[in-house]
């Protein structure tokens, strides 16, 4: 059980999700989050609520259609040239699903951008060996292989901390509504930023592999209020401290398959607002989906988006 317990759950399922493995990189960098922690088990809860919303009826429907535009896209900008085959676009939704259910990617708990609850990272092969890479085999995706999905470290130590909280007795009926409508608003947020980042995950592994260019990365007409990775080549150079002249003409724009679902799936975009006066972001800020017309909020507050 100790050994168990130390390496995350491999070999077995834990809320739903197989061979799931949490690194926190906080204080001690590369530690794996043992399964009976309230850390693991809330975050396996919402990996699951998220993959679930995509099992649904209308989440396999939102990434057939989130799959077919992408692959048509591609080819209109002449950007990347799918390997497979659009008539099988149902059979890549369920064989993916499956996948991610089976063997989820690397999970990593980390300080990311403060406006960010969670990213996608594919892996390549300037990282990796060529034996701890995926082949790009759509018959044979290998979750881990390809990519892993990064947290904000501060956001699920809230939720790991609400759940404890909500399971301890209150010292009032109110402070028991109060502890378990911060718990559930956490479970929602992050549970949808799940759903959000398999988007992601899903046009990665349509991609086959990584490219230095971004040229197989969400086509930059795949997208709700223009949201994407990089407005314009100067905001990445920028932020990656790398010369405009690296890219040129050669760096794509990415466009946002994670908001293009989220607005197929549920009419529009699911947010949360926070004040840059705050050292944190509020835990008690509240969910608003906006719709696809909506404008982005003013100052002082902010969007905390998904990555």
């Amino acid at each position: 059980m100790h050994d168990m317990a130390r390496w995350g759950s491999y070999g077995i399922y834990v809320n739903g999700i197989g061979n799931l493995i949490i690194i926190d990189e906080g204080e001690n960098p590369h530690t794996v989050v043992p399964w009976n922690s309230w850390v693991f088990t809330t975050l396996a809860t919402c990996i699951n609520n998220g993959i679930q919303v995509l099992e649904t009826p209308q989440g396999r429907a939102a990434l057939f259609k989130l799959g077919n535009l992408v692959v048509q896209e591609w080819e209109k900008e002449g950007r990347w040239v799918f390997g497979g085959y659009l008539a099988k676009m149902t059979y890549y939704v369920d064989h993916f699903l499956t996948a991610v259910r089976r063997d989820f990617p690397f999970v990593k708990l980390q300080r990311i951008d403060h406006t960010t609850l969670a990213e996608t990272v594919r892996l390549n092969r300037s990282e990796d060996s060529d034996m701890l890479w995926w082949d790009g085999d759509l018959e044979n995706y290998q979750p881990k292989l390809a990519a892993r999905m990064s947290f904000q470290r501060t956001i699920i130590l809230q939720l790991a901390q609400a759940a404890d909280l909500a399971n301890r007795p209150a010292k009032s009926a109110s402070e028991a509504r109060k502890v378990s409508q911060h718990y559930k608003s956490l479970l929602f947020r992050i549970s949808m930023a799940v759903a959000h980042e398999l988007a992601h995950f899903f046009v990665a592994y349509l991609a086959q592999r990584d490219t230095p260019d971004m040229a197989n990365y969400t086509p930059t007409n795949v997208t709700v209020l223009n949201h994407g990775v990089f407005d314009n080549v100067q905001d990445f150079t920028a932020r990656s401290g790398s010369s405009s002249s690296d890219h040129s003409d050669d760096w794509w724009v990415s466009g946002e398959s994670g908001s293009w679902m989220e607005n197929e799936l549920f009419g529009g975009l699911i947010e949360a607002l926070y004040d840059p006066q705050v050292p944190e972001l509020d835990p008690e800020r509240p969910i608003s989906t906006s719709p696809s017309n909506a404008k982005a909020p003013s100052t002082p507050s902010a969007t905390w988006a998904f990555g």
